[in-house]
């Protein structure tokens, strides 16, 4: 969260180095602080977008939302959260907790609907799972060979 940072100043000097979108600027229920900016980058909701009934509430205020499956419940509610995005015009960012490759495929493959994807869980970890993803030049993908 920003606190009291001017999010629009904050977010056209972001815009000058290439930044592609913000993240939750604000806290859970202050999301409305977001209706009067308009931003030369996109807000997309994280904390405040965990069920597709969020989505009703917070799409005035956000340009996409931010589906993570351990936030959603697992993969059924993210679809859910994904259906709504789109019927709403919302950008879909697909993200992670920490967690193994056995916890990224079923977010891998909400990945192919989205503008974004974060995830890099299992590169963080100092062992994942025998035959999890790999990263290589910043993309994921399943084992080779």
């Amino acid at each position: 969260m920003w606190g009291q940072l001017d999010i629009l100043a904050e977010a056209e000097a972001l815009a000058d180095f290439g930044v592609e979108m913000i993240e939750q600027p604000v806290g859970v229920g202050a999301d409305a602080l977001l209706d009067p900016i308009y931003a030369p980058i996109p807000f997309v909701a994280d904390e405040s977008c965990q069920t597709a009934a969020d989505v009703a509430r917070i799409g005035a205020f956000y340009d996409g939302v931010n589906i993570k499956l351990d936030k959603a419940g697992g993969l059924t509610e993210a679809l859910r959260i994904a259906d709504a995005a789109d019927a709403t015009g919302l950008s879909i960012m697909v993200g992670c907790m920490l967690s193994t490759s056995l916890a990224i495929a079923p977010a891998f493959v909400l990945a192919q609907r989205a503008r974004w994807v974060d995830l890099d869980g299992p590169a963080l970890l100092g062992r994942d799972r025998e035959g999890g993803f790999e990263f290589r030049e910043g993309r994921i993908g399943p084992p080779v060979g």
